[in-house]
């Protein structure tokens, strides 16, 4: 048994194009080779829409109901809903066209939901599990010599600590944990734009139990770390019965980059990162067969 899972993130719907013009190209040129990249679920980790509250922000979700598929509660990437898509919020869906950063989140509670916060989803015999690491933390002003800082996320609290363990606890599945903020983005030895709150209970879960992957976004960059923060150049990379990986991917919005993951049964396999434009060759190609996979696993 296996799944496949397109990882997407920072998709950034601007419906003034102001910060944000391509997410629609983008989408649909992943949405046209659906057949070539096979996946059994989408999942966008975050900064879904450029500014999700104040003024203007219920026009970004209008435009994410017109660019995907509704039914019975579940969002679906393909036009024959065969293909979930699930969402974690990120710090933009906090945030106000004027960059100001909320403490609470009612568009999206509205148009994706409630109960799409911190929520967890087993497909096959893989356990995806969502955690919302909130909105804007600036924390470490005398680390960037008295300037505003880049982004943190506030973190973790006690009630989602507590869920993850019992989610992990009751789980016989490959578990996978999807963040908008990374929990590892080391550079010059200090860990920039992770979430802040909840790290050291966050460490002790993912290391007391069987995690596979934390799937994240927020950098704009295509980077994986072991769980010791070393980068890893080698692709795919294959994992199996060690972990965790941190999984970075680049803005699918932004500038077009994806990344799929593939679990066959106790093996996790992530492929490096790639640009959707890379296939729009593929698109006159219908007699021959192209696979992204090595099969050799």
């Amino acid at each position: 048994m296996s799944l496949r899972i397109l990882h997407l993130t920072d998709l950034h719907i601007d419906s003034i194009n102001l910060f944000s013009r391509n997410y629609v190209r983008n989408i649909e040129i992943l949405r046209m080779n659906l057949n070539l990249l096979s996946p059994d679920v989408v999942i966008i980790s975050g900064d879904i829409v450029e500014f999700g509250e104040g003024i203007l922000a219920k026009s970004n979700y209008e435009i994410l109901n017109d660019l995907f598929y509704y039914s019975d509660g579940i969002f679906y990437f393909d036009r024959e809903m065969k293909i979930p898509l699930y969402f974690v919020p990120g710090n933009h869906e906090y945030g106000t066209l004027f960059k100001f950063s909320l403490k609470d989140i009612p568009n999206y509670r509205s148009f994706i939901g409630s109960e799409f916060l911190n929520y967890y989803v087993d497909i096959k015999n893989v356990r995806l599990i969502f955690l919302d690491t909130g909105y804007d933390y600036s924390y470490s002003f005398h680390l960037h010599n008295l300037m505003i800082p880049s982004s943190e996320g506030v973190g973790l609290f006690k009630h989602q600590l507590e869920f993850l363990e019992d989610a992990l606890k009751n789980s016989s599945n490959t578990n996978i944990i999807i963040t908008h903020h990374p929990f590892l983005s080391p550079k010059n030895g200090i860990q920039e734009d992770v979430f802040i709150l909840g790290r050291e209970e966050f460490q002790r879960i993912i290391t007391s139990y069987d995690v596979s992957l934390i799937l994240s976004g927020h950098t704009h960059k295509n980077r994986v770390f072991d769980n010791g923060s070393n980068l890893i150049t080698s692709f795919p990379l294959v994992a199996k019965g060690v972990g965790p990986y941190h999984v970075q991917t680049g803005s699918i919005g932004k500038d077009g980059y994806y990344r799929m993951i593939e679990v066959r049964d106790q093996t996790v396999i992530v492929y490096d990162a790639e640009n959707c434009e890379d296939y729009l060759t593929y698109n006159t190609q219908e007699d021959e067969e192209v696979s992204v996979f090595d099969e050799s696993y």
